[in-house]
């Protein structure tokens, strides 16, 4: 056993620490491998971000990530807020050259604990370290899932009581938290439900501009009206809290994810039925502007009456923003266009790449890529081109084989341009007079 002694604090640790170091330059990590080893750390390397989280997933005792800011594929800034919402108690220090000292500040406003700067000053480094790691042994560890949510649903009703009941806590994602609720001014409205955005994940810096953004586009969306897509209600800020929320529809029935996991297999025609209806909620979408970027089975809701409804759309995706509120270049990377491993300004035509791998999922059971790490799939979704869905499945037709291919293609510009263009493919498959696809709005 050793001991850390960093000022009048004495932190105890049964054996080396786990540090990662992560650098697109070979020499830069060569030399905090080799030096931080010499005080007695264990210390891991990747290359980029998309090869940290890779080693994040299989190593879950990291005690501090180093990360450069700027690297190929995927930035330290990425991986910062990748950090932020799937490992909150892990701490990371940013890597700069000088001209980036106030990149790296403003890092720090967004999470970071800290920042080294190029050319290295080893024994300024070590101190940081020690030190980091020292608070961060002290630092209580994240509440529990069960003590946040009771935190947050009193805050909605000491918040929002007098207008909107707050019911049962319904589900919980990333960056967002959901109840039941009801208007207590308009009782005769469907079954409803909100949905708060988690502190932690919005607004990472250029507040007031950002706060702007979410008003403009809650606006826009609460007026968009389509029967595939889920209704926004309200929208506002908690008074204390200056955290957005929405209040939307609450549909009744099971997300396609849920589909997908149990026994009931949709047919081709259904399938078809189905991605017929995400596109003609697209045509809305995007004809307002709006890029959804997280087409998945996890937000696509079927009713009992085999309705789809699009869920989270919108809200935090402006088409000429370099952020989102919430970084989600990661968020769902078995849907992620090629593009989006390269750049997270991706353009509506991401969302018909995230279709795709979505129809292709529901005709053959599979996803068209399987990489078992995140580099993996990331270099499969770029170059590699998957097999049709007929080599799969059989009572596949060749133009849904053309139109899922289509859909997945590595370039925005081979992919569908519009969805109204998708919904005429798909309405010219099978007879119109069966009633079975969606007519173009």
């Amino acid at each position: 056993m050793h001991k850390i002694e960093l000022d009048e604090t004495v932190v105890e640790n049964s054996g080396p620490q786990k540090l990662l170091v992560v650098d697109d330059d070979i020499s830069i990590t060569q030399i905090l491998k080799l030096s931080l080893e010499r005080q007695n750390y264990q210390v891991l390397s990747a290359f980029n971000g998309i090869e940290a989280i890779d080693m994040l997933q299989k190593h879950e005792d990291f005690t501090l990530v180093l990360t450069d800011i700027y690297m190929p594929k995927m930035s330290g800034l990425e991986l910062l807020q990748y950090m932020k919402v799937n490992k909150p108690n892990t701490p990371v220090m940013m890597i700069t050259g000088q001209p980036d000292v106030d990149i790296a500040v403003g890092c720090m406003k967004d999470g970071a604990v800290d920042y080294i700067s190029k050319p290295f000053d080893l024994e300024n480094i070590y101190h940081k370290i020690a030190k980091v790691i020292a608070n961060s042994q002290q630092q209580p560890q994240a509440t529990s899932s069960e003590e946040s949510i009771d935190k947050i649903r009193k805050s909605l009703k000491f918040q929002l009581g007098s207008r909107y009941e707050i019911g049962d806590f319904i589900g919980e994602g990333s960056i967002g938290m959901v109840f039941d609720c009801k208007d207590l001014k308009k009782k005769d409205l469907p079954s409803q439900a909100i949905k708060i955005f988690k502190p932690k994940y919005i607004f990472l810096n250029e507040e007031e501009r950002l706060r702007e953004r979410f008003l403009a586009s809650a606006i826009i969306s609460s007026g968009i009206r389509h029967p595939n897509i889920v209704k926004i209600r309200d929208y506002g800020f908690l008074r204390n809290d200056d955290v957005p929320y929405l209040i939307m529809d609450k549909v009744e029935g099971k997300t396609l994810q849920e589909y997908i996991q149990g026994d009931e297999d949709f047919s081709v025609e259904e399938v078809i039925h189905i991605i017929a209806q995400a596109a003609s909620a697209l045509t809305v979408i995007h004809a307002n502007e709006i890029i959804h970027r997280d087409i998945k089975p996890h937000n696509i809701m079927m009713t009992p009456e085999k309705q789809l409804k699009l869920c989270d759309f919108g809200v935090a995706h402006l088409p000429d923003s370099t952020l989102t509120l919430t970084y989600e270049l990661i968020g769902s990377p078995a849907y992620i266009a090629p593009e989006g491993f390269i750049n997270s300004r991706v353009d509506h035509r991401a969302d018909f790449f995230a279709l795709g791998v979505t129809m292709y999922e529901l005709l053959t059971g599979r996803r068209p890529f399987l990489g078992k790490t995140l580099t993996t799939y990331s270099h499969q979704v770029q170059f590699l081109t998957p097999d049709k869905p007929s080599e799969i499945m059989k009572g596949i037709s060749p133009e849904i084989d053309k139109i899922t291919m289509k859909l997945l293609a590595k370039l925005p510009e081979d992919r569908y341009q519009i969805a109204e263009d998708l919904l005429v493919d798909l309405n010219n498959i099978y007879d119109p007079s069966s009633n079975l696809i969606e007519s173009i709005p």
